[in-house]
């Protein structure tokens, strides 16, 4: 498992990628998960970027915006000139890659209910594409009148976790109830719905992001996952 510390919406600028980096750096992990957006002024910036990470040692995974633009996607290739590194891109809106030839995966994106069968045409999508998936756990872990039996989503969860490489990634956030949103009242990583599957998680062999907004929700959850 290589845990991946997360760029927060909360930090005083959203997404402030150079203060994920300082805040990445007090932790034991492995890279930062940074999401391209409007601070990224130009390749002066992008090289200000490549210059922390260098110093930090830690490596990097880029999350590109749902619908990105000729700019967002000229800073992504300058920033993987110098220095190669996965993107990901949620699957729907787009429903195509961005860009070819680069290393971007598909990440499933519908949440609010269990969207079983999203999951799996994104995975598809991401396979069909010879990409990497990326499987935000939490989006589909939700009870609704269709789906009243936790152990059926587990179960869908567990099998489909089966199927990754190390090549792939997760994303999770941890929720104390089935019914409330993964970002709604977060709890510390293993003391919620994910519990059960807790251990599987940890054992997995590619890069897992804690994608919780809260810091010291993250940091919990960073400590967790190493246990």
């Amino acid at each position: 498992m290589k845990i991946f510390y997360p760029s927060s919406a909360l930090f005083k600028e959203k997404f402030d990628c150079i203060r994920t980096i300082e805040e990445a750096s007090k932790f034991p992990v492995q890279g930062v998960q940074l999401y391209i957006n409007g601070s990224f002024t130009g390749h002066a910036y992008c090289d200000k970027l490549l210059g922390l990470l260098n110093s930090s040692k830690l490596d990097v995974l880029w999350h590109l915006p749902n619908s990105p633009t000729e700019k967002d996607l000229d800073m992504y290739l300058y920033l993987i000139k110098s220095r190669p590194a996965k993107g990901l891109v949620h699957y729907l809106p787009l429903k195509e890659l961005p860009l070819k030839g680069a290393d971007i995966g598909w990440e499933n994106s519908l949440y609010g209910e269990f969207y079983k069968d999203h999951v799996l045409e994104s995975f598809a999508k991401a396979r069909e594409n010879n990409t990497f998936f990326v499987f935000d756990i939490t989006r589909v872990m939700y009870l609704d009148e269709a789906h009243k039996d936790p152990q059926e989503i587990l179960d869908f969860v567990v099998e489909q976790m089966k199927l990754l490489t190390e090549e792939d990634v997760i994303h999770f956030t941890e929720k104390k109830s089935w019914y409330q949103t993964g970002r709604q009242n977060p709890c510390t990583f293993g003391e919620g719905v994910l519990k059960p599957i807790a251990q599987l998680i940890k054992d997995f062999g590619g890069i897992v992001v804690p994608e919780f907004e809260e810091l010291d929700v993250t940091s919990r959850s960073i400590f967790a996952l190493l246990e």
